[in-house]
């Protein structure tokens, strides 16, 4: 079964023991072609560049993004005109645009401005709560019945 969290906040996770995730990751290296900066934003959105990734540099990358926040990194980097996406390096809030790396499989790619809610598989039952954590007296079954 899948639920939309926007309407649900809160789930018991006592039975989501050994619950495996699936995160999509690759590995991509930094294009000599290019000078790509390792950027990150700050609270409002700005973007900060934290260093410029060597020439040959590989990243294990777990996210890919399109949208407004893509377009600032293009913007910023001066490379508007090609299809905007930035990876997030896996394990911290830094990013690289796409445009500067070649990856070594597909991840798919999000748009952030169109996205605005997440989805989540229960694999075994789960009580539910309310965002004040009373319960909903509803329990989610496995495989959604």
């Amino acid at each position: 079964m899948i639920v939309d969290l926007w309407q649900l906040s809160r789930i018991s996770d006592f039975n989501f023991n050994n619950t495996k995730t699936s995160n999509e990751e690759t590995t991509v290296t930094v294009d000599a072609n290019y000078s790509t900066p390792i950027i990150t934003f700050d609270n409002s959105g700005k973007v900060i560049e934290v260093r410029t990734a060597t020439p040959g540099e590989k990243f294990t990358v777990d996210y890919l993004e399109k949208g407004s926040r893509a377009d600032k990194v293009a913007s910023y980097i001066g490379q508007l005109g090609g299809d905007q996406a930035i990876y997030r390096i896996k394990g911290t809030n830094n990013w690289l645009y796409s445009m500067g790396v070649t990856p070594a499989s597909k991840v798919t790619a999000h748009n952030y401005d169109l996205e605005n809610y997440s989805l989540v598989k229960f694999p075994k039952a789960a009580d539910l709560y309310n965002g004040n954590g009373v319960s909903l007296n509803a329990k989610m079954k496995n495989g959604g019945k």
